[in-house]
């Protein structure tokens, strides 16, 4: 070092003034990368989440065509072949729902779950105000599968659940409705409840039961990456499904995870989302489905932006190294001129 400081000290000044630009040179270079790196690191962040976003929707394309589409395309089918079949003369007429359109229909209804395993259950639910206070139970069709049997369901209907959301709401709202997970007899279900017009009157709700063990079984295989994994909340930010945390079920996740609260605060269907988690950083992205329900994939900060990292130690290295032999020199070329 004392060798290398008594050259430099013989240098012409107009050399060691080349050496100092020189070095300065070095400084701005290593100031640069620090520059190029962040905008390297915005560029490929963009990069990673755009591809996550994109199996995001897959996903949820993948869900909302199996079983939510599905069920929703059926709805209207049975709607169809309701405005088609009932005989109008006998709309205000209980009985011929009872006597002949129940019996006629079981089968059709029957056959629909034998060819659409997803469904648990079928219903046609009439409005009981047709009947002008004449019938004491809502007249009804309804086939559900029991212990693995295809059966009719003969249990009467309170008047009383015309005063229930789920009956009450489509009609005010005049569109399809989703329920949350239910328990219907001894399974999980959502109900998708459509209102049917007959001659502008409020005439009867569609009701199909989807098995929700589908959508269970979908999360619980979802694999993100080697660790990350799916969940489902509802638009109250409920958990309804998760492949672990199977005690938080039924809980407001936003409890435990504020930040998802953005989720609610939003006309997007889709974005990002990042958390801590049980002590560890988590990247989460949600797609909204077509019942409302929000499909969450995550994955730790660690594994998803792990290029990230890569390139930021890299760069960081290269720069700190380069600061640190401008730093040298410029302490040579000052003793130098001391030494003069």
């Amino acid at each position: 070092m004392n060798n290398f400081i008594h050259i430099v000290s013989n240098m012409h000044l107009k050399n060691k003034i080349l050496l100092l630009l020189a070095s300065l040179l070095i400084l701005i270079l290593s100031a640069s990368i620090f520059l190029e790196n962040h905008t390297t690191v915005q560029k490929t962040k963009k990069t990673i989440y755009d591809g996550l976003i994109f199996e995001a929707r897959q996903n949820a394309d993948f869900i909302n065509a199996k079983y939510f589409n599905t069920v929703e395309v059926i709805s209207e089918v049975i709607k169809s072949m309701l405005l088609t079949h009932f005989n109008k003369a006998e709309l205000h007429n209980p009985y011929y729902v009872f006597k002949e359109f129940e019996p006629e229909h079981i089968i059709f209804l029957s056959d629909i779950l034998r060819v659409i395993p997803s469904l648990h259950g079928i219903a046609i639910y009439f409005q009981p105000s047709l009947y002008h206070g004449a019938v004491q139970e809502i007249p009804k069709v309804q086939v559900h599968i029991v212990d693995g049997e295809i059966i009719a369901i003969d249990k009467p209907l309170s008047i009383e659940t015309i005063n229930k959301n789920w009956f009450k709401k489509p009609f005010e709202i005049h569109k399809g409705v989703w329920s949350r997970p239910i328990i219907l007899y001894g399974e999980k279900v959502l109900a998708y409840s459509i209102p049917v017009y007959l001659m502008e009157e409020p005439f009867a709700i569609v009701t199909l039961y989807l098995g929700y063990e589908n959508i269970d079984s979908f999360i619980n295989r979802f694999i993100l990456r080697t660790t990350g994994y799916a969940y489902i909340l509802n638009e109250d930010l409920v958990l309804l499904s998760h492949p672990h945390l199977k005690y938080f079920i039924n809980t407001k996740l936003d409890v435990f995870i504020p930040t998802l609260m953005n989720m609610t605060k939003t006309n997007k269907m889709y974005d990002i989302v990042e958390y801590e988690f049980q002590n560890e950083q988590k990247v989460a992205i949600w797609h909204k489905l077509q019942n409302g329900d929000y499909l969450v994939l995550v994955g730790t900060t660690a594994e998803l932006l792990k290029d990230i990292k890569d390139i930021t130690v890299m760069s960081r290295i290269i720069a700190i190294l380069f600061v640190f032999i401008t730093l040298v020199v410029i302490y040579i070329v000052a003793m130098a001129i001391r030494m003069k």
